[in-house]
């Protein structure tokens, strides 16, 4: 359970706050209880915004453990990179950066779960945190950055925005609430292609 004073600032916010809220950026190289508890109300008020995450209702105890543990493990083992916004103390916003574990692929990493709390979308978190998160890939040698989307959702206007482009197109990419919704497969090159 989040302490109060924690979980405060993810409590919607009327719009001209944004303008001074101060965020902080940080690579995380392992979550620990008080960081776990942002996350899991960070997903919690993502999750009932649609469903975007992946998951149609908030994550039992066990499955936000497994899930966190797996994070933590990830992230030791440089599989991983994980950046987080911070306001107050609490984590307002996250992105993981999975670098492909095939030696051939190397190049590549995903992002997944980007995710903003909902009083703090439009305060341009998203594109300070992708230019960090830019930086960090070609730091480690990441040329390609892909993704998955599902259509018309403001993540994909967000990435689309941003220079990614579609690759490929899936019909029934998610389920959510009984309705099916197309998905896309999204890249950005950071350098350019080899010959």
């Amino acid at each position: 359970m989040i302490q109060p004073d924690v979980a405060a600032p993810l409590k919607k916010m009327p719009p001209e706050m944004h303008t001074w809220v101060e965020v902080e950026y940080e690579w995380i190289s392992e979550f620990n209880i008080q960081d776990m508890g942002c996350v899991r109300a960070l997903f919690s008020a993502s999750i009932h915004d649609e469903g975007i995450l992946g998951y149609p209702q908030e994550l039992s105890d066990g499955e936000f453990t497994r899930f966190m543990s797996g994070l933590n493990k990830q992230i030791r083992e440089g599989l991983t990179h994980v950046l987080v916004a911070r306001s107050s103390r609490s984590i307002v916003g996250m992105v993981l950066l999975r670098r492909s574990e095939m030696p051939n692929c190397r190049h590549r990493a995903e992002i997944c779960k980007a995710v903003i709390a909902p009083a703090f979308r439009g305060a341009g978190i998203v594109v300070v945190a992708f230019e960090r998160l830019r930086q960090r890939a070609q730091e480690l040698g990441i040329d390609c950055l892909t993704l998955d989307v599902r259509e018309g959702s403001r993540a994909h206007l967000l990435w689309t925005a941003l220079g990614f482009e579609s690759f490929g197109v899936m019909d029934d990419y998610a389920r959510y609430n009984g309705q099916s919704f197309r998905g896309h497969f999204m890249a950005m090159r950071l350098g350019a292609e080899p010959d």
